[in-house]
């Protein structure tokens, strides 16, 4: 039972639609359901997986991190303890003590405090501008490569494609079409002026920066919860409806609104005093050196995948499939894997739960949420749920169903976690009969459509913003 070999394997078969999947999070406690919420935000700004650790410590795991990751992410920590400070100061001078009271006792149950930053007094607009700009320019790379990811249907990047599909658009037909029309201005602007590395970004345009991103993201929340948007769509020229645009639009704006959940955990009284005033705060790096994976010969490939479906009752399914000579499983693993042997890592999550599950043994008690800046791929998913079923739960908020290899299954940090060899081989079944069946499923998939088209052939909330202000700052020419 090879079940890095089958992850190989399912890296060749498309999801087709398959929706992400979603985890229902029994968090009894508010506290720890939004806090969970603030875990997310704090690894989208810093890239990599973090993780509450007890009631009065709190630790943010990370794995793989290079120095200047683990630097900002302990001086963003330390940058809301801060600005934590200076609201707790802005409210004392603002507001009533027994309103101050009175939202304390309330707040277990309601929404943070609405941030009206235009009430701030002018060096307080300014630290959090900094804590923004901090922020944003450091995920400048991760912009830049969403903002330039390619494009296949036009052979350019998003990016590019959105703003030239924008021009086609009848900017007062409809609320949606103006609404994209300006998220393009802005998006336009970040091609001509978005660097990959945060060091060749001028200073003098930073306040640019934290605007565009900030107005994008309010743009996009305006755009998808206006109840008509989907309807205005029909409007619109139908290549721009086939673009990606809810994906394209809402990754673009999700580092400002995660930005926002964090201020709004240092301006929540509530919160500020938990989890802030009353804890010790660290940021720690767990080592996840490379570990061989030895692959199979090349013609070795179709009698793996032959096996698992075997044993799924879809004996005829590989011959079906493989009268294609580029869907022969491996055919396309050979090319991107030429070797015998490949490296590979502990994906950051399945990494962190063991880790937890060994520290557990010292009497550390765990939340049992992972914050991730991206949804997980299948085979973390699948696996942490396989660690339910012998009631080690943790959770991460959703997979996009997507494999990915090299994945090494994490058997020395089972080990580690001196978790016991029957319960560690009931893991390893559960988790290689989900992935076998996932896999089963997306070959008769696959196997659907291509009849199919043999058949057919020939036949065709946040904080609030300056929403209102000019965009002008940002025009530039629109034909790069």
């Amino acid at each position: 039972m090879d079940v890095e070999h089958l992850i190989a394997l399912l890296t060749e078969v498309d999801p087709q639609n398959e929706l992400p999947r979603r985890a229902k999070i029994p968090l009894e406690d508010p506290l720890h359901d939004r806090l969970r919420i603030v875990l997310d935000a704090i690894a989208s700004t810093s890239n990599k997986p973090v993780q509450h650790a007890c009631e009065n410590i709190i630790d943010f795991f990370q794995t793989g991190i290079n120095n200047k990751t683990l630097e900002h992410t302990r001086e963003l920590i330390s940058d809301l303890k801060a600005l934590g400070d200076d609201f707790t100061e802005y409210r004392q001078n603002v507001e009533q003590e027994t309103q101050i009271k009175s939202q304390e006792s309330e707040l277990s149950r309601a929404d943070s405090p609405e941030i009206d930053e235009s009430k701030f007094p002018s060096h307080l607009r300014q630290k959090v501008h900094d804590f923004r700009a901090k922020v944003f320019l450091f995920t400048l790379p991760k912009i830049h490569q969403r903002l330039h990811k390619r494009y296949k249907p036009t052979r350019s990047s998003r990016g590019f494609t959105f703003v030239n599909l924008t021009n086609e658009l009848d900017v007062d037909s409809n609320d949606s079409a103006k609404i994209l029309w300006d998220a393009s201005r802005i998006i336009n602007w970040m091609l001509y002026n978005l660097p990959k590395n945060s060091k060749l970004f001028p200073d003098d345009k930073t306040h640019l920066l934290v605007k565009g991103l900030r107005r994008l993201a309010g743009l996009v929340r305006r755009l998808f919860q206006m109840e008509t948007w989907l309807s205005d769509f029909a409007k619109i020229p139908s290549k721009i409806r086939r673009f990606p645009l809810e994906e394209f639009l809402k990754k673009l704006s999700s580092i400002s609104n995660n930005t926002d959940t964090l201020l709004k955990y240092a301006y929540s009284p509530r919160l500020y005093q938990k989890y802030i005033i009353n804890t010790n705060i660290e940021v720690a790096r767990l080592g996840n050196g490379q570990r061989e994976i030895q692959l199979p010969s090349h013609d070795q490939w179709p009698f793996i995948a032959e096996k698992i479906l075997v044993a799924q009752g879809a004996t005829s399914l590989l011959s079906d499939i493989s009268k294609d000579i580029q869907k022969i499983p491996g055919f396309r693993l050979q090319t991107s894997f030429p070797g015998n042997i490949v490296q590979g890592k502990i994906h950051c999550e399945c990494k962190l739960v063991l880790h937890l599950i060994e520290t557990s043994c010292l009497g550390l008690l765990a939340l049992p949420y992972i914050g991730v800046s991206k949804l997980s791929c299948l085979a973390c998913w699948e696996f942490l749920s396989s660690l339910c079923k012998i009631d080690h739960i943790f959770y991460v908020k959703g997979s996009h169903s997507k494999a990915y290899f090299p994945w090494k299954f994490p058997d020395v940090e089972m080990d580690n976690a001196r978790i016991r060899q029957e319960e560690r081989d009931q893991v390893l079944n559960s988790f290689y009969s989900s992935l076998a069946g996932t896999y089963k499923r997306r070959l008769e998939a696959e196997e659907r459509l291509r009849k199919m088209s043999d058949s057919t052939v020939g036949s065709d909330e946040g904080i609030n913003s300056d929403e209102d202000s000019s965009l002008d700052e940002f025009d530039m020419p629109r034909n790069p």
